[in-house]
């Protein structure tokens, strides 16, 4: 188990910890990471991450933290210039060992009898810093403090604050003009001139003495003015005893008296004024607008449990722009994939490509921030309702800046750094080597650049617009994205373009002797873009540095407050901003929550989906389809049957005994013809008769021969559809032939998993492709070694996109107690708390405030033309989780646990071999993975049980990870 040391330190000075491995991390090569968990939230930052490349040690590590080289069993880490904020817990982690393994230690200041105050220079332009410490916890005890600037024997109290409903309210001398920037700082800037060559500050609160008061100078340039240096002076109150103060104030001034007339002063608000203002009635509109503003706040603390703890893509997952055909095939709306434009191809690849490094950046490193995509100004606050219709808040229709200007790709509102705004482009940078060839891309590069650094001038602009009510507005930094680009390439394409470097480095903010494309997001920080969810530790490392260089490069612009950072998560993530997506030739509302993104997604994947290529097949006779489960083999199957049945063919189908019930049930479901006897009127109407078979014994095949020759009495073709003949499919070959030459007009489909004992004469098409669940799924079934290939089956891409790659796979850790039991009641708690937290509610949250209705009964949230009102979406109920267990030992401890929350659970089982018990109530089913051969449910949520052992039929877990159509939740063991 790791341990660590952190000894006490004073105020601003340097600490050392130390990190106790319990091996030598020298010689085994593991990583390691030190995790910093502030008093105020439970939640950890990672400080500092090492890792092996090489056999080097690479770290990266956060701002005020430094290290040295000698690793061993011990590692020091010192923490510059300690302050209240750098208080609390640190944790020192292993690479591959468990959260019980974690050894913390807390870091104290020690507090002096007196308060104390610093004053530095922060930056090398005279911008000045004032500390104050005091030596009591002010927003405890409620104490007023000051600030006093010190001009010889005179003491000027230049700032004073005093509490009103646990909140500070401060005063500042009159010369001089603030701006609240965060929770923890008042930034001044004063317009005076001064030739003052020493400043000197002190700090105070009520209940210290003079003795206790402490004072701290600073020498300075006699010419520097305070105009020249544009200073910010900050004042930190450090808290002292038990926790850290929230509402800390600090103050930075300047401040020159004139000297022709000593203890003349600027006449400053008095504290009567500040505490009685004039009374002013609020007007309706203003009352609409305060209104409206705590409406959406307080919906999306209910949207996003953990809003200030935690990080949120909004939508939860992308959606690529696709468009389709429908028909109508046997009675089956099918929905036909049609060529894409390439440019909307180029762009959701790039798109999925920033969002999957995103998503695992701010995953890994505990960011707390909301990630904005597919976006449109339009959207903002577009739905009011009625009842804030007259609301004041900025929106963009008012905005007067130039129109017609693209809109920004990604926002992402971080709870300390502020907004970043990028713009997101597609082009690439492949090319043959020809000089011819190297500069069109460079020509066009130029122009992506210029465009883009359009769009994000005109975001900011807008951003600002938009938040033009708020008293403390944060920083907006811009960045270009360019995920097929190369750092070199773009270097190369702006190296002669003088004009468009400027412009690029006013974007991004960045001095002129900088380079502006460091700031630009490019494929060296990224991922493989042929499998851009596969982030490894030297990916991160590149694409941390980017951030850690975009996100600190401007210290001294104000950053973001709790506060702000909620109003604006509600304006731009909450229910009054509706946006809509193109899927499917339809229009949807966004999906903003986990919840609503799972509902779309599974609504699509649900979808009878063939390809142009499928629905040319429509028209064989002889086919025999070669595939895993759950690749379209079963539609394709049902299809052509009911065609023949729709064209006035009586239809044979032959199943075995295994998957009868499963086949029969989803032909049934969408069939119109009953199932012949013997009193059918075969001259009347068309029928479908089931056969069970069994191929591996001769008597019965002879016996399915005569059952099929004595029905044929018309020259009807004889119409047949055999599903998995390699289920006891021995003499499967031999039937078809022989049937074949007693029925020479034979048409007959088949299904099986392998292309072996094909029949003569008969067409082969291999499936490799999971039609009816996301990417995401796909990926993990080959994660956990259960990939189900075709030997000698060729695997095309489609030229097309899925309609998208689906939630990220939710994993959950088997844990065992001290002494090695493990008994899943731990597992089935988290599962459940995951499922009654992000996914299954019973109150639709995310609807506009004149759409909060009970539940739809849509299946998707697609938009009616008719009605003036989007509609909400539909909400997950329990009937849409299935569970699946490896291992039935554990099952009662685990399902337990589902119904302690509330969830109704019963098992999935085939009652009488003609359905499946209960099926269609709310509840959540339960069943055995070795199950699948007799029903294969697809749902929208899947929570898959694995054991320590596999299946030895690695079929079994594709056919049950892949009934997953949106949400695959995988309680899995950690890997040793």
């Amino acid at each position: 188990m790791s341990r660590c040391d952190a000894p006490p330190v004073h105020s601003l000075q340097d600490a050392v910890l130390t990190c106790h491995f319990p091996e030598d991390l020298s010689v085994s090569k593991k990583g390691f990471t030190v995790y910093h968990y502030p008093n105020y939230r439970e939640s950890a930052d990672a400080v500092l991450d090492c890792w092996w490349v090489g056999g080097a040690l690479g770290c990266y590590t956060k701002s005020g933290f430094e290290y040295d080289k000698k690793l061993s069993r011990t590692f020091n880490i010192t923490i510059r210039h300690v302050t209240s904020a750098r208080r609390g817990t640190y944790g020192c982690q292993v690479d591959g060992y468990g959260t019980s393994d974690l050894g913390k230690c807390q870091l104290n200041l020690i507090l002096s009898e007196n308060n104390a105050c610093n004053v530095s220079n922060v930056h090398n332009d005279s911008q000045i810093t004032l500390s104050c410490f005091f030596n009591e916890n002010v927003q405890t005890t409620q104490n007023n403090f000051s600030v006093y600037r010190h001009n010889g024997q005179q003491k000027l109290e230049i700032l004073h604050c005093w509490w009103v409903d646990n909140k500070p309210k401060c005063q500042v001398d009159g010369d001089y003009m603030y701006d609240y920037a965060v929770s923890t700082y008042l930034m001044i800037k004063s317009q005076k001139k001064t030739k003052v060559k020493k400043l000197t500050y002190s700090c105070w609160h009520a209940g210290s003495t003079l003795q206790q008061q402490a004072k701290c100078s600073l020498e300075i340039s006699e010419e520097v003015s305070e105009k020249d240096m544009s200073t910010d002076l900050a004042i930190g109150l450090s808290l002292g005893l038990t926790t850290v103060i929230a509402a800390t104030i600090v103050v930075v001034i300047l401040l020159r008296r004139k000297n022709c007339i000593i203890g003349q002063r600027k006449t400053r608000t008095s504290v009567d004024d500040e505490h009685h203002p004039m009374i002013k009635k609020e007007s309706n509109e203003d009352v609409t607008t305060r209104t409206f503003q705590e409406y959406l706040v307080k919906s999306i603390e209910e949207m996003y449990p953990d809003t200030l703890d935690s990080f949120y893509f909004v939508p939860p997952v992308y959606f690529n722009k696709l468009r389709y055909e429908t028909q109508t095939i046997a009675g089956q709306v099918v929905y036909v994939p049609q060529p894409p434009d390439l440019s909307d191809v180029r762009h959701d690849r790039a798109m999925q490509h920033v969002l999957h490094c995103l998503r695992h950046m701010a995953e890994h490193y505990k960011e707390d921030m909301f990630v904005l995509s597919q976006f449109k100004y339009e959207d903002y606050l577009n739905k009011p309702g009625n009842k804030f219709a007259n609301h004041r808040l900025p929106v963009p229709a008012r905005f007067e800046g130039k129109k017609n200007v693209g809109c920004f790709d990604i926002l992402i509102i971080h709870r300390r750094f502020g907004v970043l705004v990028g713009v997101v482009k597609s082009l690439s940078d492949n090319d043959d080597g020809s000089e011819d060839n190297e500069r069109k891309i460079d020509d066009m590069l130029l122009s992506e650049v210029c465009e883009a650094v359009t769009q994000a001038t005109y975001a900011k602009s807008m951003m600002e617009h938009l938040m033009s009510d708020q008293k403390d507005k944060p920083a907006v930094q811009l960045t270009l994205l360019f995920p097929n680009v190369t750092s070199s390439s773009l270097q190369r394409a702006l190296g002669s373009h003088s004009q468009v470097v400027q412009s690029l480095r006013k974007c991004v903010n960045v001095k002129a002797t900088d380079d502006p494309t460091h700031l630009c997001l490019c494929a060296n920080h990224l991922s493989n873009p042929c499998a851009p969810w596969d982030i490894d530790t030297s990916v991160m490392s590149h694409l941390r540095k980017w951030w850690d260089r975009l996100m600190n490069q401007s210290d001294a612009d104000p950053k973001m407050t709790d506060e702000m950072y909620l109003n604006m998560i509600a304006r731009f993530c909450g229910p009054a901003t509706q946006s809509t997506l193109q899927l499917m030739d339809e229009t949807f509302l966004q999906p903003k929550t986990l919840a609503d993104a799972v509902t779309l997604t599974g609504d699509l994947y649900e979808r009878l989906t063939l390809y142009p290529d499928m629905i040319e097949m429509l028209s064989e006779e002889k086919l025999f389809l070669v595939g895993p489960p759950n690749t379209g083999k079963t539609r394709m199957l049902t299809l052509a049957g009911k065609q023949w049945v729709e064209s006035g063919h009586h239809l044979y189908i032959l199943v075995s005994i295994l998957t009868k019930r499963d086949f029969m049930s989803s032909f049934s479901k969408t069939s119109n013809h009953t199932q012949a006897t013997k009193d059918t009127d075969e001259t009347s109407r068309s029928f479908v008769t089931p056969v069970i078979c069994n191929f591996n014994i001769k008597k019965e095949m002879k016996e399915i021969l005569d059952i099929l020759t004595t029905q044929d009495k018309k020259n009807i073709p004889l119409c047949v559809i055999a599903s998995e003949v390699d289920l006891g499919g021995k003499y499967f070959k031999t039937f078809v032939e022989s049937l074949s030459r007693q029925h020479p007009n034979l048409v007959l489909w088949a299904t099986s998993s392998t292309s072996q004992n094909v029949p003569e004469g008969w067409k082969v098409q291999t499936f490799t492709q999971a039609l009816t669940c996301p990417p995401a799924v796909v990926r993990e079934v080959s994660r956990a070694g259960a990939d189900y290939f075709i030997p000698g089956a060729e695997i095309k891409p489609r030229d097309c996109l899925n309609p998208t790659d689906g939630p990220q796979v939710k994993y959950i850790y088997h844990e065992m107690d001290s002494t090695g039991y493990h008994d899943c009641s731990l597992c089935g708690r988290k599962v459940a708390d995951f499922l009654n937290k992000h996914l299954v509610t019973k109150s639709n949250k995310t609807a506009s405030p004149d759409d909060i209705t009970e539940a739809t009964t849509s299946s998707l949230t697609r938009v009616q033309h008719e009605s003036p009102t989007l509609k909400a979406s539909s909400i997950l109920q329990d009937k849409e989780i299935l569970v699946i267990f490896e291992n039935d030992k554990h099952e009662v401890s685990f399902l337990k646990e589902l119904k302690k929350v509330g969830f109704q659970v019963q098992s999935l089982e085939v009652v009488n071999d003609k359905g499946v018990e209960r099926e269609a109530n709310d509840c959540v089913c339960f069943m055995h993975v070795d199950r699948f051969r007799q029903f294969r449910p697809r749902r929208k949520i899947v929570v898959y049980v694995e054991s320590k052992s596999p299946p030895e039929d690695v079929s079994k877990k594709w056919r049950g990870i892949t009934c997953c159509t949106a949400q695959l939740i995988v309680v899995r063991w950690k890997s040793t």
